[in-house]
C-alpha cells in the first residue's frame, strides 16, 4: 500500500473474535468483544520503521505476545500490567500501539488482510506514525503524504520550537518534537498543549484560551503575578509575590468568582462583598481562624463573627479599607462588609 510517498507493508496480523472468522465480518457487526493488531513496515526516503497498531482486546496474541514486554506489576484481583499492555483479571489482553525497536523487527511475509479494516486501523494511528518519521528526518514534512496531507499543520506544530509573546510579559514556549508547551509568567510555569492561543486583553487582566479545554486568566502588578488555570474540569490558582516561591491552590471543587480571586484576595483569604442586615457582631472564636487573621494588618476595619461566618466590617464608611499581609502584599477595598472565604494550598496545608 502507498499513501503519497510512504510505502506501507503489513508484516503480521492477529485477529481474535469468538464469533467471527475474519475481521471484515466482525467489522460489519460492530457488536463483539474482539481485537485486531497489525505489524506494519513503513519505508520513506532511506528510513525503514516498524510499528504495531491495534484496536480492541484479545484472548490470545499468538506470535505477537512477546511485544507485551516484561511484567511490571500484578494485582490481587488477577490483573497484570506489562511494559506495553495489560491483562484483565478475566484474561482479556490489551496491546499498546507503538513503534518497535530494531531488535523486535519482523521479517516480511505474506499476510491475508481486509484492506478496508486495515485502512481504518492505520488511519487511527497516523499521528504516532508521522511524528515518528518526522522525528527521524524533518524533511519528510516536505514530501507528499497523499490522504494524510490534511494533518500536516498538526505535524508542523509538533516539530516547531518558538516563543509566543503574550501581554503583561507572559509567553508560551513550544517544546520541539512534542505537543507540549509551557505557559510562563515570571516564575510561574504551567504545562499546556501546543495550540494557537486566543487572547483577550481586558482592563486589568488577560484571558487566554488554548484549544477547547484550557483557559488561563492572569494579571500582574509591580509585586504580584496571579494565574487562574481551568483545564478540563480542574481549576488551579498560581501566585507569586515579589520574588518569593510560587504558591499553588487547588480550586477544582471551589465556586469562587474569578474577579474576587484576582482582585479581592490576599493569600488564602478571599474578601467577598456582602450586605449585612444583622448587627449582632461577635468576636471571632475559632482559634485556627484567629491565628490566620492575626497575620493581617487592617486599617479602618475589624474582623467579626456573624453566626458561623467571619466578616470584615469597616469602621468609617466614608473611607477605604486597607489590608496588608507580610507575605502577600496590600489590598484596598471599598468601605462595605466583606465575608471571608478560604481557599487551601495544594501542598499539605489543609
Amino acid at each position: 500500500m502507498k499513501i503519497g510517498e510512504l510505502e506501507i507493508d503489513v508484516l503480521r496480523k492477529q485477529f481474535y473474535c469468538r464469533y467471527c472468522e475474519d475481521e471484515s465480518e466482525c467489522e460489519r457487526k460492530k457488536q463483539h468483544r474482539r481485537g485486531i493488531a497489525y505489524v506494519i513496515q513503513i519505508r520513506v526516503k532511506d528510513i525503514v520503521k516498524q510499528f504495531v497498531i491495534t484496536d480492541g482486546e484479545f484472548e490470545d496474541l499468538g506470535e505477537l505476545e512477546p511485544l507485551m514486554g516484561k511484567i511490571v506489576r500484578g494485582s490481587m484481583s488477577g490483573a497484570t500490567e506489562y511494559q506495553h499492555g495489560y491483562v484483565t483479571c478475566g484474561g482479556w489482553v490489551t496491546l499498546y500501539p507503538r513503534e518497535l525497536s530494531p531488535n523486535e523487527y519482523f521479517e516480511p511475509s505474506e499476510v491475508d488482510y481486509d484492506p478496508i479494516v486495515f485502512a481504518r486501523v492505520l488511519n487511527d494511528h497516523r499521528d504516532m506514525i508521522l511524528t515518528s518519521l518526522v522525528r527521524s528526518d524533518r524533511s519528510i514534512l516536505e514530501l507528499d503524504w497523499g490522504l494524510w496531507n490534511a494533518i500536516k499543520p498538526l505535524i508542523y506544530a509538533y516539530v516547531s520550537r518558538k516563543t509566543v509573546p503574550l501581554p503583561q510579559e507572559a509567553h508560551i514556549n513550544y517544546e520541539p518534537y512534542s505537543f507540549r508547551a509551557t505557559f510562563k509568567l515570571r516564575d510561574i510555569e504551567i504545562p499546556v498543549v501546543k495550540a494557537r492561543p486566543s487572547v483577550t486583553t481586558l482592563v486589568d487582566y488577560v484571558e487566554l484560551r488554548l484549544g477547547e479545554k484550557t483557559k488561563i486568566i492572569y494579571r500582574t502588578d509591580l509585586h504580584r503575578a496571579v494565574v487562574i488555570l481551568r483545564k478540563g474540569w480542574k481549576t488551579y490558582l498560581y501566585e507569586q509575590y515579589r520574588h518569593r516561591d510560587v504558591q499553588i491552590y487547588d480550586l477544582t471543587y471551589s465556586d469562587k468568582d474569578e474577579h474576587y480571586l484576582l482582585f479581592n484576595r490576599l493569600g488564602k483569604v478571599v474578601f467577598v462583598p456582602k450586605i449585612l442586615k444583622s448587627e449582632d457582631y461577635q468576636e471571632v472564636k475559632n482559634e485556627e481562624i484567629v491565628k490566620t487573621l492575626s497575620e493581617f494588618h487592617i486599617v479602618n476595619a475589624k474582623f467579626y463573627q456573624v453566626d458561623n461566618d467571619v466578616f470584615l466590617i469597616p469602621e468609617d464608611k466614608s473611607k477605604d479599607v486597607l489590608i496588608y499581609h507580610n507575605d502577600y502584599g496590600a489590598l484596598i477595598l471599598n468601605a462595605q462588609p466583606y465575608q471571608l472565604e478560604f481557599i487551601m494550598r495544594e501542598e499539605n496545608e489543609q
